[in-house]
Parts: structure tokens; sequence; C-alpha cells
């Protein structure tokens, strides 16, 4: 339920159900499939960032952190062009 609250800040969410041995499921409306494997390889790439790049991660900022590895994730295709787009959105 919590999920459906994403909507109405602009984010598309879609589920598969395990029950029923349904491991991805395609959105005809958005025209995207939507499996788990999206959101568990970027908890593993974030926790494997934080082990390699920090000492300690601190809550009060962890926000950051999050935003940081999202941009970065987000534009990886972009690899040359990735300084231009942190220098611009300073």
């Amino acid at each position: 339920m919590s999920y459906g609250l994403l909507k109405d800040d602009g984010y598309k969410h879609g589920t598969v159900r395990h029950v029923v041995k349904e491991w991805a499921s395609y959105d005809y409306e958005i025209d995207v499939v939507h499996h788990t494997n999206n959101v568990e390889g970027f908890w593993y790439l974030f926790k494997a960032s934080v082990r390699e790049t920090h000492i300690h991660v601190s809550q009060k900022y962890m926000q950051r952190y999050l935003s940081e590895f999202t941009f970065r994730s987000n534009h990886r295709h972009m690899q040359n062009a990735m300084l231009d787009l942190l220098i611009g959105t300073v």
C-alpha cells in the first residue's frame, strides 16, 4: 500500500508475485518490465561502493550518499559526460 504513494511523487512502481512463481512482469501501460533484480542490484552496488570508498557512513548524511549514488547510477551510460553533468548541477 505504501508504494502506491510513490505515484503522487512521479515515480512508477510495478510488482511481481513470487507466490505464483512470477519473477518478472510486463507493464503494457508504460512499456516496462518489472523485476526485483534492479532493486537488489542497486543495493548490492551501493553497499559495495560504501565499503570501498568510506570507512563509516553516518546516518545523518545517508540521504546524501544515496543521492550521489543514485545520480551516478542513473547516468552511468554517460561515462565521458559525467564530469560535465556533475559540474552543471553545482
